[in-house]
């Protein structure tokens, strides 16, 4: 093995919070989705919005070996992610989990899950109201896929909201 930096954020407040390897964009080799934003940022400058330098990219494998990195969505709290078809027309979009301690940035609306839906080359963002979380549970109640999810700790008692990191598993 050898090191090989694929992405430097040239920040302490990035916080890498979760990497996954997927084939993004369906040329047979994987990509790299990474989040950021393990509020562990109760020192960050006033200045910066958490928003700004948190969020979830893709870096996109060549097949070569080189890696092209995209910010896909900046959202404050990005903890994890997983890669489905929520909309269920052929492409994998993304569910977003955020990490977000209402004391840490008070002032800032939270928005704990969110879908990226695939249009083409781009991704619709779409905040998922936690009072009309009926979207997550359709895709618990196809029979066709599990949600599997973890709670932290840390955060308010209760829903979906708690949730940390999660894996779509659809039975082969």
């Amino acid at each position: 093995f050898t090191n090989e930096v694929l992405f430097d954020a040239q920040t302490e407040h990035h916080g890498t919070s979760g990497i996954d390897l997927v084939d993004v964009d369906g040329d047979g080799d994987l990509d790299i989705v990474a989040t950021n934003g393990d509020a562990m940022d109760w020192n960050l400058p006033d200045d910066i919005h958490p928003s700004d330098i948190h969020g979830l990219s893709i870096l996109t494998n060549d097949g070569n070996g080189s890696f092209t990195r995209d910010e896909i969505v900046g959202v404050w709290g990005a903890y994890a992610s997983t890669m489905h078809d929520v909309n269920q027309d052929g492409n994998l979009d993304i569910v977003l989990v955020c990490i977000q301690i209402p004391q840490q940035f008070p002032e800032i609306e939270r928005t704990p899950l969110l879908i990226l839906e695939r249009n083409g080359t781009n991704w619709d963002r779409i905040d998922v109201d936690m009072d009309e979380i009926d979207h997550m549970i359709t895709i618990v109640s196809t029979g066709e896929h599990l949600l599997v999810g973890s709670h932290a700790p840390s955060s308010p008692e209760g829903g979906v909201n708690r949730l940390a990191m999660l894996t779509i598993i659809t039975p082969e």
